[in-house]
């Protein structure tokens, strides 16, 4: 791609200076093609990192919260005069001061701190501000989760998460709605844990699993610094988990993905588990748990399933650094709506150049 967005300023640049030799000079040329090639490189480096940019879900436990009252000055320019006209109009302003007063409702974790809220007034009644809901309802020791930004290299190269099971099966599940998209934190610092898109359980069984689920995170969170989730597979094909696998392109660095298929609540008719690359390195988990599960055969007792799932977890599971996966970025394929944007952009900027320079004139610095 970097190579066809450079290629465009070069073309244009010889283009224009052979055909508009008396307007456009060679210092001309020069300030187009460095600024034109530099910010193509920018834009492609940008959209690089953006294609691979992902988030992790990080898991502990609230340690605290506090309420902070606390006030500051403000300095703003008050009673302005104009004088004069035209070029010769000033301006003059004296600096006035007003007290500010602010409440902030604060929660702390393992996992680094939350704003409940925060209010700013010009009046010290703030300060009688009732507690938002969720700062009075959360409690010391409460399960708690914030996303973490990082740099995905399986992001670089969708493709090389395609398994045996084909695109076209993957759009049926998709189509049918039975791919779910992967949860996000929500509430500032809950996350839903298990994910039923066929509906096949009952009301309060999501809930339940995904409680028990988030207490254990309290302390495996940060222990195995990693984060579970479960999917009820409302099917008997097996080759669902793959399906699931490359509509989340993968999971996320630190996930184990626990597939569950369901038709017959509650019934369990097999499993299946997703960690990184494949269950690289996680060969181990993804046998033991998949066998436990299979062998309870019921998800009727959620606490059992929970320590299941979360015993094979603090056994079993091995985290694997995204840097062992770096050199997947030099393979890279931007995707088409950014090659598409960035061969716009860079004939929008060719042509802005060409006319500037064309109308006016860039002289050579004397000494």
């Amino acid at each position: 791609m970097l190579a066809l967005l450079l290629a465009i300023p070069i073309v244009t640049v010889a283009f224009v200076k052979f055909y508009l030799k008396a307007t456009y000079t060679w210092k001309e040329a020069a300030i187009h093609l460095v600024v034109v090639c530099a910010l193509m490189i920018a834009g492609s480096e940008m959209g690089k990192y953006a294609s691979m940019s992902d988030t992790e879900i990080l898991n502990g436990k609230i340690t605290g919260k506090k309420r902070v009252h606390d006030q500051y000055t403000e300095y703003y320019d008050c009673n302005c005069t104009t004088t004069g006209s035209g070029s010769s109009k000033t301006t003059t302003c004296q600096t006035c001061t007003r007290e500010h007063y602010t409440v902030d409702w604060l929660l702390h974790s393992t996992i680094g701190n939350y704003t409940v809220k925060s209010l700013d007034s010009l009046s010290s009644s703030v300060y009688s501000t009732p507690d938002p809901r969720l700062y009075r309802i959360t409690q010391k020791g409460d399960p708690c989760s914030k996303e973490n930004t990082y740099l995905n290299y399986f992001r670089a190269t969708p493709n090389s998460l395609q398994s045996a099971i084909s695109t076209a099966s993957v759009e049926t599940y998709r189509k049918k709605g039975l791919l779910p998209k992967y949860p996000h934190v929500y509430s500032l610092y809950k996350v839903k844990r298990v994910l039923d898109p066929g509906n096949k359980t009952p009301s309060g069984f999501e809930d339940q699993l995904s409680e028990h689920l988030s207490l254990e995170l309290r302390e495996l969170g940060a222990i195995k610094q990693v984060n579970i989730l479960a999917v009820i597979a409302p099917t008997s094909d097996r080759n669902y988990r793959y399906a699931l696998e490359q509509h989340w392109l993968g999971g996320k660095k630190n996930d184990v993905v626990v597939v569950m298929g369901v038709t017959d609540y509650p019934k369990v008719e097999w499993a299946d588990v997703i960690t990184l690359a494949g269950n690289t390195n996680n060969e181990m988990l993804a046998v033991k748990l998949r066998d436990d599960i299979e062998n309870i055969g019921d998800l009727s007792d959620t606490k059992a399933v929970s320590d299941v799932i979360t015993g094979n977890v603090k056994k079993h599971f091995n985290r694997m650094p995204m840097a062992e996966w770096e050199h997947l970025k030099e393979e890279y394929t931007p995707p088409f709506w950014l090659l598409i944007t960035l061969v716009l952009v860079n004939i929008a900027l060719n042509a802005a150049f060409t006319w500037y320079f064309h109308r006016n004139d860039v002289k050579p610095t004397r000494r």
